[in-house]
């Protein structure tokens, strides 16, 4: 809670609280110095209003209303509740990827893409949080990676599941596409995109950055 205290001296500080009635708020305070909690504070209004003429008493009940208003308001907002995880799976079945360069790295998707989310929800862990499970769609990952296609067609697919061992109103459930174009934003500065293609480690590590960078970012929306 911002002190009532501050507020005042604030107001002093900055000229808009008139002298006689700063000097009345300090004579009843024991001298302004004091830390105020909310309570002592609205009995100190009481007393230094009772000191003053009747036009600088409504003057300072206005800027009263004003200060204990923005008090009120800042410590009454309730902070937003955050997706807890407590696991991350990702399943995928690679058998039928046939391009062997892509292979060469596609061969650790499921772990890769499990550190990448878990990497982007560190600051979220908790044994009492949600249990996230990513499957792959491997038969369209496999089309994706066919040599003959180009990589403007290609995407990255899945279906994710959001459950909790307790709470229902934690269950959530959507099927992700990230595409080529998703993963742009994802390689390095620089990267010429028109060289890239579907087998080389430059594309694996922008789509999957690109899938984890969505998951993470809607279990903290």
């Amino acid at each position: 809670m911002r002190e009532f205290g501050a507020i005042v001296k604030g107001a002093d500080e900055s000229g808009t609280l008139p002298e006689r009635l700063w000097k009345a708020y300090r004579a009843q305070s024991g001298g302004g110095n004091q830390s105020h909690s909310f309570g002592l504070s609205v009995r100190l209004v009481t007393d230094v209003t009772e000191t003053l003429a009747n036009g600088e008493m409504t003057m300072f009940r206005n800027f009263i209303a004003t200060a204990l208003t923005t008090t009120l308001l800042a410590t009454a907002a309730p902070a937003l509740a955050e997706t807890m995880v407590k696991e991350v799976t990702v399943e995928a079945d690679l058998t039928a990827v046939q391009n062997a360069n892509a292979g060469a790295h596609w061969a650790t998707l499921t772990d890769d893409l499990q550190n990448a989310i878990v990497s982007r929800v560190a600051d979220l862990i908790a044994e009492d949080g949600v249990k996230v499970s990513v499957a792959i769609d491997s038969v369209e990952l496999a089309n994706s990676l066919q040599s003959a296609l180009g990589t403007a067609d290609s995407k990255l697919m899945g279906k994710v599941n959001i459950s909790h061992d307790t709470d229902n109103s934690k269950f959530d459930n959507y099927d992700l596409t990230v595409t080529f174009a998703d993963a742009g934003p994802f390689f390095l500065p620089g990267t010429d995109l028109t060289a890239i293609t579907t087998d080389s480690k430059e594309y694996y590590d922008a789509m999957i950055a690109a899938f984890a960078d969505y998951v993470a970012t809607k279990l903290k929306a």
